[in-house]
């Protein structure tokens, strides 16, 4: 069984006490931006780069809108928990960055996770695609990933 938690909401604090309570661990898909800036503007990252169309039923907490913290990521990991990478920003379009954003956005956030997290970079072999993979992965953003990555989460079934 593979549990993985994207975009690194606050909520997912509450999963990640229950999991652990039966001895579970999970996978996490980091956009290390949204952690970066402050709570004060959270909000709006969120709805402005990962999801545009709010569930008021299901996303109506601050705990939904906002990002856990680099701290809170420190104890998981001691704790087993794993973590890989979901974009620097959370706004690739494939074919649109030149190699030098298309490294900033892909792999560069690789580099600070693990800085933040005190693990060496090779101990993040994980890519997280955004939203619609076709749309976003093309054959340049495919060699990045295979590049830097040993593996590549998709939005594609099966994949």
């Amino acid at each position: 069984m593979l549990i993985t938690f994207d975009d690194n909401l606050s909520n997912n604090a509450h999963a990640i006490e229950i999991l652990e309570k039966y001895n579970i661990r999970a996978l996490h898909f980091v956009i290390t931006d949204f952690l970066n800036c402050p709570k004060s503007v959270q909000r709006s990252f969120y709805q402005e780069k990962i999801r545009p169309v709010i569930n008021a039923s299901i996303e109506k907490n601050e705990e939904d809108l906002t990002a856990y913290t680099w701290d809170q990521m420190k104890i998981w990991i001691k704790n087993g928990h794993k973590f890989g990478v979901h974009t620097k920003s959370h706004t690739m379009v494939k074919d649109k960055l030149g190699e030098t954003e298309l490294h900033q956005e892909m792999v560069s956030c690789k580099y600070e996770i693990a800085e933040q997290l005190g693990i060496a970079a090779e101990a993040i072999p994980l890519f997280c695609s955004i939203n619609d993979t076709p749309t976003t992965i093309g054959k340049k953003e495919l060699a990045c990933i295979r590049g830097n990555y040993e593996f590549h989460f998709t939005t594609l079934a099966g994949s």
